[in-house]
């Protein structure tokens, strides 16, 4: 299983990204399992609060998996993208918190912007690299501007 989905303690899980040979980028498989974990972790009452983290130094999570999208010539539909980020297409009540580390760009860069809070190591690599192709996902587009704010004057 690339991702891990168990209990710490006193109520509190952890969802491991685990693929660190990729620095944790998701695949197809990822994302429907991501959209599993939101599901059971809401409809068990014994989840308190999920810490989302990756496997390895070199990243939090790297976005898709673009190989695999080179290789199959496709991506994931809407439905199980969607499913894949906290909260947006799973109700998820409980609070899950990003531990940043390494690389968190694109969709990890979404996964973190969607959890309810960020933790993010001094040496952390965070932006949306798809900007330089005329891209962004727009469900990020739409939350990113609510947490930084506005510029200062």
């Amino acid at each position: 299983m690339t991702i891990e989905f168990r209990p710490v303690a006193n109520g509190i899980h952890e969802v491991l990204l685990q693929r660190p040979e990729r620095m944790n980028a998701l695949d197809t498989a990822s994302k429907r399992a991501l959209g599993d974990i939101w599901q059971a972790a809401n409809d068990d009452p014994a989840v308190k609060v999920l810490i989302v983290r990756g496997a390895g130094d070199r990243a939090f999570c790297a976005g898709s998996d673009i190989k695999e999208m080179q290789a199959t010539g496709t991506m994931v539909d809407t439905d199980t993208l969607m499913r894949a980020i906290p909260g947006v297409g799973v109700e998820l009540n409980k609070p899950v918190i990003a531990a940043m580390h390494g690389f968190t760009v694109g969709m990890g860069l979404t996964l973190a912007i969607h959890c309810d809070f960020r933790i993010a190591a001094a040496t952390g690599k965070i932006g949306f690299p798809e900007t330089q192709h005329g891209m962004l996902s727009g469900v990020s587009a739409l939350t990113l501007p609510g947490i930084v704010g506005k510029p200062r004057r």
